[in-house]
């Protein structure tokens, strides 16, 4: 009898949980391993009490080029270097990112920021991501887990070699996915005012058009979180089922959300985030850690500025950020100080968004005239190529 993997997806911004695989399912008939793309796929449901259910999609065996391509548009070099990998068996993921319904049913609670049953849960921390899927586990007798970084690139690809899963146009992005565009209000500097999805935070799963595996809202709404700990880039990944690294500081997180920019609703743009709500709670030695080891991304100039204040927004990490070519659009001051807000939710602790907004503006204000002043810490009026900041 085979086994097969049930993969949940767990979003994040204001952190989700969405995605969910499940694993060693004893199921009697799955479908074949390695299923062309297109045909009908083998679905499979979990009851989880209470009128709730979830269902789940087989996901095939195969290959796939996991990352970017070098001359992509918009892309970070913490999504090379492209490289192909081998997902041996086939593995169930959930249709939908996890429903406040779902999450409620199983752990008795729900944490969400946007009240909606049929929204996905968020403010959900990589802990509590793991721990919803050991209980679900338990209740329905099947291992559930969370997928690795390669086989939700996989699924999100699912079968696709382009920017998204469904091209490479960024015009068509609010067709497929919630994310910053001209219904959010939050005023975010990189808000598309071209295009329209409808929502301004989340949208209730299965919104808009899925991918071709027939999974809805792999791009935006929320972020999901991945099993493996996040790296700096591909250079030492596996290509045969990659697990990721054997430590780390914080986890990937995948797919970009309501309030993020189109480029980070790539299939694939990744991210690191710590796995605790709040960074506090365990980790005064990981958050020293975190000053000496610090995340290095590599960004072009080409919508640098609009990059960097989104990652102000949602990272829990300080950021080294190597600038390549001129002078970038937001020169900023060394700043050392830890996002130790909840998983997600952008809110530090003490403090309103609200507040937050203004101190980043304040902050930009700062950093605009230590830039076209000569100011700055250590003398850094004007900026050299290949110099490090933090972010």
């Amino acid at each position: 009898m085979k086994r097969t993997s049930i993969v949940v997806l767990f979003c994040l911004c204001v952190l989700a949980l969405c995605s969910l695989v499940l694993n060693q399912a004893k199921l009697a008939a799955e479908g074949p391993a390695s299923a062309p793309i297109g045909s009908p796929a083998k679905q499979l449901t979990l009851d989880l009490g209470k009128g709730i259910a979830m269902k789940l999609t087989l996901i095939p065996a195969g290959k796939f080029l996991m990352g970017s391509p070098a001359g992509e548009k918009d892309r970070n070099p913490a999504e090379g270097p492209q490289h192909e990998v081998a997902i041996t068996k086939p593995f169930y993921m959930g249709v939908y990112e996890v429903t406040q319904a779902q999450y409620e049913a199983i752990m008795g609670k729900n944490p969400s920021v946007f009240k909606s049953a049929k929204n996905p849960v968020e403010s959900v921390s990589w802990e509590d991501a793991v721990e919803f899927c050991k209980k679900l586990s338990q209740k329905t007798g099947k291992t559930v887990r969370l997928p690795t970084e390669a086989e939700w690139e996989y699924a999100c690809r699912a079968g696709t070699k382009t920017r998204f899963s469904f091209g490479d146009a960024d015009a068509d992005l609010h067709k497929y996915g919630n994310y910053c565009d001209k219904s959010n209000t939050n005023g975010f500097q990189w808000q598309d005012k071209a295009h329209d999805d409808g929502h301004d935070k989340t949208a209730p799963v299965g919104s808009y058009k899925p991918n071709p595996f027939g999974l809805y809202d792999i791009h935006g709404n929320v972020d999901e979180w991945c099993s493996d700990w996040y790296a700096e880039s591909y250079a030492k990944a596996g290509t045969r089922d990659p697990q990721g690294p054997t430590t780390g500081i914080a986890y990937v997180v995948r797919g970009g959300c309501w309030r993020a920019p189109g480029v980070a609703c790539s299939s694939a743009s990744r991210l690191p985030r710590l796995p605790t709500r709040h960074a506090k709670s365990k980790a005064d030695a990981a958050m020293q850690k975190l000053q000496a080891t610090m995340v290095k991304m590599e960004f072009e100039n080409q919508e640098l500025g609009l990059v960097i204040d989104y990652l102000r927004e949602i990272t829990d990490l300080p950021i080294h950020v190597k600038w390549r070519g001129n002078h970038p659009p937001h020169s900023g001051e060394h700043q050392t100080q830890e996002r130790v807000g909840g998983q997600g939710s952008g809110h530090p602790p003490g403090r309103s968004g609200v507040g937050r907004r203004e101190a980043r503006v304040q902050d930009r204000q700062r950093r605009a005239h230590h830039h076209h002043h000569g100011g700055g810490p250590e003398g850094c009026g004007g900026r050299h190529e290949d110099d490090w900041f933090f972010l």
